[in-house]
């Protein structure tokens, strides 16, 4: 068996779900570029070693995906980074965890948020998108606050403009329940302290590959793929093309 190059996970003290999206392979047969493209849970407890790790391997541009309350209760040690620069790009709130834990029981369904946030979020979706095809070196890293929503629906995204199939996208989603276990149970405890009830904290903290493949198929029927997509959002062919660039390994 071959090994990879690097490994998926970034082990960090400070984060459970950083990890690489790089070294997949691609419907043309390349592969998406390593170290490239990261992404995380929230960053806050990162320590001085774990950005020094980061920084030595390339880390250019830090996204943060979170809201005003998530950012103010956990705020962004990159924010004052003096080599690294920091964007605050808030994309779907409804996706941030606090939101989620007040869903009414009975009615909270991760996979129809995600196409709410396909549909209702263009301007946001199209600056993270924008931001990442115009960083020219180094890599970028954008996060939320579980690094399994709002991330992935943004993974998601850049693997398809990849040329990544689908069921790798699915396994690449699913891989938060399977790599970062210490994650969901600081979100299980931190949601029943509030009295969420467990069939509705049980959906928002699972990831499926069921939900990512809902995901794919309403960008498929609704838009007929992700490039018409991000055309309806204004990534013109440009921004497809630099995009492609830095996601592709040479």
């Amino acid at each position: 068996m071959t090994s990879l190059p690097y490994s998926r996970q970034i082990a960090v003290q400070g984060a459970y779900n950083l990890r690489d999206i790089g070294g997949y392979v691609t419907a043309g047969g390349a592969s998406t570029r390593w170290r490239s493209h990261l992404r995380a849970d929230s960053l806050h407890a990162l320590t001085p070693d774990d950005m020094e790790l980061l920084a030595g391997q390339g880390l250019r541009l830090v996204i943060d995906l979170r809201g005003d309350q998530e950012l103010s209760e956990q705020p962004n040690p990159f924010a004052s980074h003096s080599a690294i620069r920091y964007v605050n790009v808030p994309v779907f709130a409804a996706l941030a965890p606090i939101a989620m834990m007040r869903s009414r029981a009975g009615r909270f369904r991760m996979a129809q948020h995600y196409r709410d946030a396909i549909d209702q979020c263009g301007p946001a979706i199209a600056r993270v998108i924008g931001l990442i095809a115009e960083e020219e070196a180094g890599s970028v890293l954008f996060h939320c606050t579980a690094g399994k929503d709002r991330t992935g629906v943004i993974a998601a995204l850049l693997l398809l403009v990849a040329g990544v199939d689908r069921d790798t996208i699915i396994e690449d989603y699913s891989l938060t329940g399977i790599l970062a276990p210490g994650l969901i149970d600081y979100l299980r405890g931190r949601a029943q302290t509030r009295g969420m009830d467990s069939e509705t904290l049980e959906e928002m903290l699972a990831s499926p590959p069921q939900t990512m493949a809902t995901l794919l198929d309403h960008i498929d029927t609704r838009y007929r793929g992700v490039e018409p997509y991000l055309a309806s959002i204004g990534i013109g062919a440009d921004h497809l093309a630099r995009l492609r660039q830095r996601l592709l390994a040479a």
